[in-house]
This record gives C-alpha cells, structure tokens and sequence, in this order.
C-alpha cells in the first residue's frame, strides 16, 4: 500500500484527512520497532510486510516444547532456540531470546542426550 491507500484505508476507520508525512513517520517508526515492513522496489507502490514461516505465537509454544523436554539436551535446546529465533522478526528475537533458561530435570546435561531404547 502506498500513503494515498493507508490513508483511504485509516478514513475507513474514522480517522480523516491524516497527512501522507505522518504516513511515512509511522512507518519508519514501526520499522523501527522491528516489524517487517519494505519499502517496494517501485516507490510510488508503497510498502509491503515481510512475511515470516512461524507466526510469533507458534515459535513460542515450540521453545515452551523444547524447555520441558526431558530428551533434549542443553546445547541441544539452545541450537534449537537459535534457529526458531532466525525465524521470527527482530522484535520477536528480543521478546523470545530470554526463553530456552533450562530447568533441573527437563533437560539432560551437556552432550548427554536421553535417547529411546530400541524394543
């Protein structure tokens, strides 16, 4: 969307005769905030949002899933953290990067993975 279309798009929801500058403000501050927003390679077509494989919801529940596995070791999860974080924005990078703090006795040691017996 360009500014003209944000704007014909904010009048939809009550908010009138807003200034393209202010457009082009909010954006670069959303940028900045992390969100995935491009400029397109024809500028006057406005703007577009990246989007990610893994929506920031999922790659919670999965590092969740990897703190309380008890078959996963701790340099195994902490890889694991890293890649789910390569998937998500950067605002998602520093609200997820805390996660994967191994707990007593949900992950195995250093290099000592649990693995299934074969029956």
């Amino acid at each position: 969307m360009n500014a003209v279309q944000v704007s014909q798009k904010l009048e939809e929801y009550g908010m009138e005769n807003v200034h393209r500058t202010s457009i082009y403000d909010d954006v670069r501050l959303l940028q900045s905030c992390g969100y995935p927003i491009k400029q397109a390679e024809n500028s006057h077509k406005g703007w577009y949002m990246e989007k990610h494989l893994l929506e920031d919801w999922e790659i919670k529940l999965m590092l969740d899933s990897v703190q309380q596995a008890r078959c996963v070791s701790v340099h195994e999860a902490n890889e694991i953290r890293n890649k789910l974080l390569n998937l998500t924005s950067q605002r998602g990078r520093s609200r997820f990067s805390h996660m994967i703090m191994p707990l007593p006795g949900n992950v195995s040691g250093v290099g000592q993975t649990v693995r299934k017996r074969k029956v």
